[in-house]
């Protein structure tokens, strides 16, 4: 009964100890599996900084983008602008251009109707001059028509004369003798 006893309680010791070991042997079980849960954990988490840290670059990445594509933006406009400034500047010089040339037309039609003038009254002097020199061919006409009347007036009085002293001296002497005095010297 003892020995049965002791092998007994030996019994219950070594299934005791089996029951202990069996604990031990799932609480080894559950650590390393707690542990590879924290290793996951962990892990995801890593990953979770880590995926954090990249949406983190991303994000800067695209605010960088974003800068960039505004100062391309602002440069695009400040070209545009320029090339705003440059064609309204290229209007206004075409505008100058086309006043000058414009001016330089009126120039050119006021110098040639000058000439036209300056043309005009030198046609008008010559053909006053020309009217000038005909009134003093007329003038210088009449002058030589009035010295020949006046010569044939005076002619004629001479004549007359010569008939009257023809007259006188034939009441005075005679006839013939006279008359050929009077025609010779007539």
């Amino acid at each position: 009964l003892i020995l049965r006893i002791y092998f007994l309680q030996l019994l219950h010791k070594i299934y005791f100890q089996l029951l202990v070991l069996r604990i031990n042997f799932h609480l080894l079980i559950l650590r390393i599996y707690f542990l590879q849960l924290l290793h996951k954990i962990y892990f995801q988490l890593l990953v979770l900084r880590i995926n954090f840290h990249l949406l983190e670059l991303r994000i800067y990445f695209h605010q960088l983008l974003h800068k960039i594509y505004f100062q391309l933006l602002y440069f695009q406009l400040l070209v545009f602008r320029i090339n705003f400034h440059l064609l309204i500047l290229r209007i206004y010089f075409h505008q100058l251009v086309h006043k000058i040339y414009f001016q330089l037309l009126v120039l050119r039609i006021n110098f040639h109707l000058l000439e036209l003038r300056i043309y005009f009254h030198q046609l008008l002097h010559k053909i006053y001059f020309q009217l000038l020199y005909f009134q003093l061919l007329v003038f210088r006409i009449y002058f030589h028509q009035l010295i020949l009347r006046i010569n044939f007036h005076l002619l004629i009085l001479r004549i007359y004369f010569h008939l009257l002293i023809f007259r006188i001296y034939f009441h005075q002497h005679d006839h013939r003798v006279n008359f050929h005095l009077l025609l010779l010297r007539i």
